[in-house]
């Protein structure tokens, strides 16, 4: 008798122990009149909705097992509070949104407080947040916010109210209404539409459940849904009793609960020192760029200045006409290399043009990729293949905006000293700094260059590549000016006995007869005022001729204008 009574001590200490242990675990301060609450009450009865994997559904359409995060939610709140929710089968989310309405039911465990809910229920903090993710096909590109996707077809849920609000705001958009998120995510990953827009655990259950490999988040809409127990609006002591147990689940807690349906591993937060580091570089070159156009701007004014002074220098001229024919020639030189000068400035101006046009897609990648990394590690969904992935794009970015400059850096640094060269590594040059605007004016540049057979000049560096990019970017003008359908500038190289040949033609439809004579001279240009001097391919022409000791001409084609530029190479008995 001794025993058992020790024994019954025993039991009962133990589990005053474990009952203690638990409300601190809990760490749930609860006032009396709630304990006293909690006493009275045995059941709490939960109106659910039965179709919204995996926040809360009904298994196999049965609303007597349901679950999802929401369920698992409430079962936690059960055993801190060792209560019970009992469920209340509904036909639908609507039914049971009336069932609370009409009393028949105390809390619906997920529910977005809207002014109509309001006016019969309460609502607790919301203890799930989730942005509205756009969902792509993994080949398609990053994007901003929604603005980025508003021309595409979007997949939707039929009756969703996302629907209501995008069509209120985007009235021309392309909404594709399907049955469930099931079908809107197939739909994007078989290429029915461009894309659909989910919650993220929505979004990650149905792609693991399903295998919907091909997919992947491609940006966050600036909208999100922010789910609380809505409580019955006489019952404030189970809205008080709820908002602090809610506190007093861990994060832990919570982030096992949406692993269990996300299919999700949490991970270890990123190191964002390099992309600090890659965006303190960007804004580095963003001010050089910014100096540089300024100093353009001063450069043209400067240009324009000495242009005025000649004039008015020329009509002053009236005796010792010998002497100054000499004085002026001597002082026309002079100008001359400074106007040329000039024109190489407006020329890396160009060049500056199109390194800023080439740097709006990787700053736009680096951008996204970044955003979305720092979204998807807050929700625990950074994986280690997203993660790689990530960074693997920001540093092939970087690298490409780097070598962008490098190749700048190298043209504009170059020294003008004679040396021995080969004239393809020359053509590749001027290649590098005008295909970023040429691919962005979607101009076609066919290269028939010979890489094998090796050609060796001995030229002035620098001054060949300046040719051949004037040359390119005047076709490039007329192509764009009489807006030809396929535009194409199709540059060759050939080398007949001792002399290379490069030919680069355009199907722009070539050169009026009566100025083809006249676009070597001096201020010579069909330009507007505002953009071309006149000096471009006056300044080829004097560089070919007199530096390079060649010849630079043009005839017409059947498709447009063709220039030919033949220059000496190095004899292989030298």
């Amino acid at each position: 008798m001794k025993l058992i009574i020790k024994l019954l001590f025993i039991f009962i200490f133990s589990s005053l122990l474990l009952n203690a242990k638990q409300v601190l675990d809990n760490n749930i301060n609860l006032t009396n009149q709630e304990n006293i609450y909690l006493k009275n009450i045995n059941i709490i009865k939960m109106c659910n909705n039965p179709n919204w994997k995996p926040i809360e559904f009904a298994e196999e359409n049965n609303m007597n097992q349901m679950s999802g995060i929401a369920i698992d939610t409430m079962k936690l709140i059960e055993n801190k509070l060792n209560i019970k929710f009992q469920n209340i089968p509904t036909k639908n989310w609507t039914q049971s949104q009336q069932f609370l309405k009409e009393k028949k039911c105390d809390i619906l465990p997920a529910a977005i407080k809207t002014k109509k809910r309001k006016k019969y229920a309460n609502f607790t903090k919301p203890y799930l947040n989730y942005k509205l993710a756009i969902i792509t096909k993994n080949d398609k590109p990053f994007v901003k916010n929604i603005e980025g996707i508003i021309d595409k077809s979007i997949a939707r849920k039929k009756g969703s109210g996302l629907i209501h609000k995008l069509k209120a705001k985007y009235p021309n958009i392309n909404i594709v209404e399907t049955k469930d998120y099931l079908e809107a995510l197939q739909k994007v990953s078989n290429g029915t539409v461009y894309c659909t827009i989910a919650t993220l655990p929505v979004a990650s259950y149905y792609i693991n459940q399903f295998a919907l490999n091909n997919l992947h988040i491609a940006g966050y809409t600036n909208m999100t849904y922010n789910l609380s127990i809505a409580v019955r609006d006489d019952k404030p002591e189970l809205l008080s009793i709820l908002d602090k147990t809610l506190e007093a689940i861990s994060k832990r807690e919570h982030k096992d609960i949406y692993s269990k349906w996300a299919n999700v591993k949490i991970k270890e937060q990123f190191n964002y020192t390099y992309l600090i580091n890659t965006l303190i570089l960007i804004f580095i070159i963003v001010v050089f760029i910014t100096y540089r156009q300024l100093l353009l701007k001063k450069q043209n004014q400067k240009l324009k200045d000495m242009v005025e002074e000649k004039t008015k220098e020329l009509k002053e001229i009236n005796e010792n006409l010998e002497q100054k024919v000499i004085f002026e020639v001597d002082k026309s030189s002079k100008r001359e290399k400074q106007l040329f000068e000039a024109a190489k400035m407006v020329q890396m101006g160009e060049m500056i043009g199109n390194i800023a046009h080439q740097w709006r897609q990787p700053l736009s990648v680096i951008s996204t990729v970044a955003s979305g990394m720092q979204v998807e590690k807050s929700y625990g969904l950074l994986s280690d293949e997203r993660f790689e992935n990530s960074c693997e794009a920001i540093i092939r970015n970087t690298d490409y905006l780097s070598k962008t400059i490098d190749t700048f850096r190298n043209f504009i640094k170059e020294e003008k000293e004679l040396k021995e060269v080969v004239i393809q590594d020359r053509i590749n040059i001027a290649l590098d700094i005008t295909q970023p605007t040429l691919k962005g004016a979607q101009i076609n540049l066919v290269n028939n260059i010979d890489y094998n057979n090796k050609i060796s000049i001995f030229i002035t560096v620098g001054e060949l590549s300046q040719v051949i990019i004037n040359i390119i970017n005047n076709a490039k003008d007329i192509l764009l000016e009489k807006n030809i359908e396929e535009p194409t500038i199709t540059i060759d190289l050939k080398r007949i006995n001792d002399t290379a040949i490069i030919s680069i033609e355009d199907n722009g439809g070539g050169i009026e007869d009566d100025i083809i004579t006249k676009i070597f001279d001096p201020y010579f240009t069909t330009k507007h005022q505002s953009q071309g001097t006149g000096l471009g391919l006056h300044m080829s022409y004097k560089i070919v001729t007199e530096s390079l000791q060649g010849k630079l001409y043009t005839k017409n084609t059947n498709t447009g204008a063709k220039f030919f530029i033949e220059i000496p190479v190095v004899k292989e008995n030298k």
